[in-house]
């Protein structure tokens, strides 16, 4: 299985995602574990990845043409499964990531960090 990660902090992840049994079952060539800096795909001099909400109120939102541009580039020509992480969405369960296993063999996990994303 192959897991893309497209984060803020691809450093934070390589030390808890690179240890113990992951580290074993990448050795073993089970999982091919990937970390994108989503800054990378930013614009401007500081690589900004966020904006206001429209309509203004509290927090950030990131924005939707860096996130297609750092999906489009891990994908490449394939066809991976895209799940988008927050803490409004469902909880990921045992079974769920099982499920996942058993159905795809390629993800892509887009890691939020602010209040949304907003529609394009």
């Amino acid at each position: 299985m192959r897991i893309d990660v497209i984060t803020l902090f691809p450093d934070m992840f390589k030390g808890p995602l690179t240890e113990s049994i992951l580290d074993r079952a990448q050795k073993m060539e089970l999982l091919e574990l990937e970390f994108n800096d989503l800054r990378e795909f930013g614009t401007g001099n500081y690589k900004q990845v966020d904006d206001s909400p429209y309509g203004g109120g509290a927090g950030m939102v990131m924005t939707a043409p860096v996130l297609v541009d750092a999906i489009e580039k891990v994908k490449g020509e394939g066809d991976p499964y895209v799940i988008y992480l927050s803490p409004r969405g469902e909880r990921l369960t045992q079974e769920k990531v099982e499920g996942l296993a058993k159905n795809h063999e390629w993800l892509i996990l887009v890691c939020g960090r602010y209040e949304a994303i907003p529609r394009p």
